[in-house]
């Protein structure tokens, strides 16, 4: 037995990188079959034919493979898997993939194209999902394979996590059509060798030690994403990026916050985050793109993007990208919904978030976290109450408001009408409405005004579509946020 099929098979968590032709389903396959040789799951984000057919092409053109789909059990994702993600979040997916798990007694799980799971603003969601997969394959004893793409455009946040939760991790790239350099980049377990070659012969694979590139015992395996370290070494050594010969200026105490657009609610709703404090400088730019494009070559932190246009407009993300500054752009496209394609044009040209214009403001909230790296908008809510509160008392009602206006906590009031004599409407408002959310019901005129914090206009319909279940005469009569209910400089 070779070095690195002992250390697959001692390994419970086992990663395979490698670009879009590196061979990693391959490699998988003969992992499964030659060295484990059990049964597995294989779970994939391709569609059902065209798995299956790389399958059949398998088997086809290599002996060891002819009868290995007796022994793959599929489970493979549904052709409208977006939009059932996106209507019932992860939470859904979590929980289908721990009852394949634990109800079934295979011992290998096989996850095929695990980045293809996530859209690019899912890139939060990752961890977790993959926290949990790993707990329910440790309390089931299974051997988990995982194959992630080195080409995905959020690779750069999947590769941290890995080093943290793998047992092993292995790269594959192709030298020549019928032979991969094959590289252990981690291992939890001793070893003294880490280069191998992957290679057929005569429709048989092989897998031996690679005497061409043998490394000494005190060879530490490298990091996959070489440009993104020495990218990230440069920001930290030089506080800054080169534009040609001129050296950008260190980041001033303040924060800065740039906003491209002409639409006066996504202004005003960034005047509202970010005018008050003592953190962030926000600039505004509206219909001038020679300004813009200036603007952006100051390298503030957050270039928030959003052009008059449908369309796609890349040219500020591709000068950020082009002159390596460390800006991040959210870009909010002029649409009621963004299509994969644009999110990944979008990415190639620097962008780091693409939004619709009905964007969740709690997902858009995290990227501005994310963006800012501080502990922006959370420290906000240290003088509110974590839980639902109704009133019958207009007075208090409105102290609340004004506390989440001085705090600059965003939010909306809906303004909703019943007709229905409930006397335990309070009550079941409280149960109904999320923490931090208030709400006062008047009794009298028979008029609900809502409270719901991180939450946009729009939704005042489907909010009152919920409300329904307490009341089924509550009818929606309009919506301000919280921009509207101050003055705003």
């Amino acid at each position: 037995m070779s070095n690195i099929e002992g250390l697959i098979k001692s390994s419970k968590v086992t990663i395979i990188i490698g670009d879009g032709k590196s061979g990693k389903n391959t490699f998988a396959l003969y992992i499964i079959k030659k060295i484990l040789q059990e049964d597995c799951i294989v779970i994939s984000s391709i569609e059902s034919s065209l798995y299956k057919r790389k399958i059949s092409i398998a088997q086809k053109n290599f002996k060891d493979f002819t009868y290995i789909g007796q022994d793959l059990h599929y489970f493979l994702l549904k052709d409208n898997y977006i939009s059932l993600k996106r209507a019932y979040s992860y939470d859904f997916l979590e929980e289908e993939l721990r009852r394949i798990i634990e109800k079934s007694d295979i011992p290998i799980i096989y996850i095929n194209r695990f980045e293809e799971f996530f859209e690019h603003q899912d890139r939060h969601d990752i961890e977790p999902l993959f926290k949990a997969i790993l707990q329910y394959v440790k309390e089931n004893e299974k051997h988990i394979i995982m194959a992630i793409s080195s080409n995905a455009y959020h690779f750069d946040f999947i590769y941290p996590m890995l080093e943290d939760y793998a047992d092993l991790i292995i790269n594959i790239e192709e030298e020549t059509l019928s032979r991969r350099l094959v590289e252990i980049k981690y291992s939890i377990e001793n070893t003294d060798v880490y280069n191998y070659v992957f290679y057929s012969k005569n429709r048989e694979l092989f897998l031996e030690e690679n005497k061409q590139n043998k490394k000494d015992n005190n060879y530490t395996p490298s990091v996959i994403n070489a440009d993104l370290i020495n990218t990230r070494m440069i920001r930290e050594e030089d506080g800054g990026a080169i534009l040609g010969t001129k050296k950008v200026k260190k980041k001033k105490n303040k924060a800065s916050v740039v906003i491209i657009s002409t639409n006066r609610e996504l202004i005003n709703l960034h005047i509202y985050l970010f005018k008050k404090s003592d953190l962030y400088e926000l600039s505004i730019i509206k219909n001038d793109p020679f300004k813009a494009l200036k603007k952006a070559l100051e390298n503030p932190e957050v270039i928030i993007y959003n052009p008059i246009n449908e369309t796609l407009e890349l040219d500020i993300c591709r000068t950020v990208k082009e002159n390596e500054l460390d800006s991040r752009i959210l870009y909010i496209q002029h649409k009621d919904f963004v299509r994969q394609s644009d999110k990944s044009k979008a990415f190639d040209a620097g962008c780091h978030e693409l939004f619709s214009d009905h964007f969740n403001f709690e997902e858009y909230l995290l990227s501005l976290k994310k963006s800012l790296n501080t502990g922006f908008y959370s420290k906000r809510f240290e003088k509110l109450v974590a839980r639902a509160k109704s009133y019958d008392d207009k007075v208090e009602f409105e102290k609340e408001v004004k506390l989440y206006l001085e705090q600059r906590v965003f939010f909306t009031i809906f303004n909703y009408s019943f007709k229905g004599e409930n006397e335990d409407l309070l009550e079941e408002l409280n149960g109904f409405m999320r923490e931090y959310d208030r709400a006062y019901v008047n009794f009298e005129k028979k008029r609900i005004t809502y409270l719901a914090i991180n939450t946009r206009r729009y939704l005042g319909t489907a909010i009152g579509n919920r409300l329904k279940s307490l009341d089924s005469t509550i009818e929606y009569k309009g919506a301000k946020d919280a921009t509207s209910l101050i003055k705003l400089d």
